[in-house]
């Protein structure tokens, strides 16, 4: 009986002390790449909650939530660049040659 009580308890405090170590983690993400890292043609700089998209080429930008909803589609003309202004939280970029997880703060 004890050592179910103690197990309870146990899985009690690390539930309590799980969203605390997430959050905590979440502020020292600025950015990943979870695909190819070729970005020769295409770049991505964070500034804030603004997104600024390059391409050297003609491109296809492609914004998601982190839930997998399509936020935005944005066409970039060649060396130019486009600014957008997202509210905050996580978002996935995805081009023709990589895809990048960001966080806006």
């Amino acid at each position: 009986m004890r050592k179910a009580l103690r197990y309870i308890l146990l899985l009690a405090a690390i539930a309590c002390a799980a969203p605390f170590v997430v959050a905590k983690a979440a502020d020292s993400i600025k950015s990943v790449a979870i695909e190819n890292t070729d970005r020769a043609s295409a770049d991505v700089q964070i500034n804030g909650t603004e997104i600024e998209l390059q391409a050297a080429t003609a491109m296809k930008f492609e914004i998601f939530s982190i839930t997998g909803q399509l936020v935005r589609v944005v066409n970039v003309a060649p060396g130019q660049s486009v600014k957008i202004d997202l509210a905050k939280g996580f978002y996935i970029i995805k081009c023709d040659s990589w895809t990048r997880r960001v966080l806006l703060k």
